[in-house]
């Protein structure tokens, strides 16, 4: 086997190229070239990019997802190299190119149809929308059993977890078919500590805040720091957070897919409109551009929403 040391050592630097291939319900194919023998044994690693939400910043942080990963070997044969894994949620990926546990190329693309993951992230959008709204109502329903002098009635808390349970069932469909991971991941972090408020044993809760009635102190929630206001600003801030990531997931992937696959463009705009549109506080500027096609514009909002 040639190991990267013994390419060096020959005064060869390899040359990689990767894109997607062809794909199926069950399985992606990244394909490429390299510059190595014959043979070869080149590993492929594909991770999934998602984007958290940065109040001090107001932008977007790009990472590299820990759960959805995929990983396959092939070998090279006269220059070139077609590796299968298996698929997950459409989106944007870091694809990695690894020969002798180094990586040695990495690119990003987007992997799924690019229109249909649009369009399927406009039905994500509307249902964000609405769970944060009903997130709103559940923080009013736990200060109104918090606050009642008799606690909470019988089986009010299985009545609450089977409601809060249909609730993040639909937040888990909507994340896994949308590239909006910001979002995703804000209302999960909201629906969790909802679930764990600290409000049902029929007394109101210890440690600083418990009794405090403006929700400025801590001790309602799970976590000890977090006080009801904080958390009424957090759901609040869904909105922000969906309509900024509207405009940053249409741009990113647009100009992925421009590279890849500029024939692919005009079907993904048309989609990329209605997404648009869905945003709870729709930007007519940044439509006008995505109708007029203007990458340049559409790419200079994505770089004022996300750290580089």
């Amino acid at each position: 086997m040639i190991t990267f040391c013994a390419l060096l050592i020959l005064g060869q630097e390899p040359a990689f190229t990767a894109r997607p291939g062809q794909a199926t319900d069950k399985t992606w194919t990244v394909a490429g070239t390299a510059s190595l023998p014959d043979d070869s044994s080149l590993a492929v690693s594909l991770q999934r990019i998602e984007r958290v939400w940065d109040a001090k910043l107001g932008k977007f942080i790009e990472v590299s997802s820990n759960e959805i990963r995929r990983r396959g070997t092939t070998g090279v044969r006269n220059g070139a190299f077609s590796a299968v894994v298996k698929s997950g949620p459409a989106g944007l990926y870091h694809i990695s190119l690894i020969l002798d546990e180094r990586s040695l190329y990495t690119r990003r693309a987007p992997f799924g149809h690019v229109p249909s993951l649009l369009l399927s992230s406009a039905h994500s959008a509307r249902s964000f929308a609405r769970l944060a709204d009903q997130a709103e109502r559940y923080l009013q329903e736990l200060q109104r059993v918090s606050s009642a002098p008799e606690g909470p009635a019988p089986g009010a808390f299985a009545d609450f977890q089977r409601r809060l349970s249909r609730d993040e069932n639909l937040l888990t469909e909507a994340a896994r078919s949308s590239d909006l991971t910001a979002t995703a991941h804000r209302l999960r972090d909201i629906y969790y500590e909802l679930r764990n408020a600290q409000i049902w044993s029929g007394t109101r809760p210890k440690g600083p805040g418990g009794n405090d009635p403006s929700g400025t102190e801590g001790g309602f929630f799970l976590d000890p720091n977090l006080t009801q206001e904080e958390l009424q600003k957090s759901i609040l801030s869904v909105v922000t957070i969906l309509s900024s990531e509207v405009k940053v997931s249409i741009a990113t992937l647009l100009e992925e897919l421009l590279a890849l696959a500029p024939a692919d463009v005009p079907a993904a705009v048309k989609e990329a409109v209605k997404l648009a549109r869905e945003a709870p506080q729709p930007d007519e500027t940044f439509i006008k551009a995505l109708e007029a096609e203007d990458h340049q514009a559409l790419q200079a909002v994505r770089a004022s929403l996300v750290k580089k």
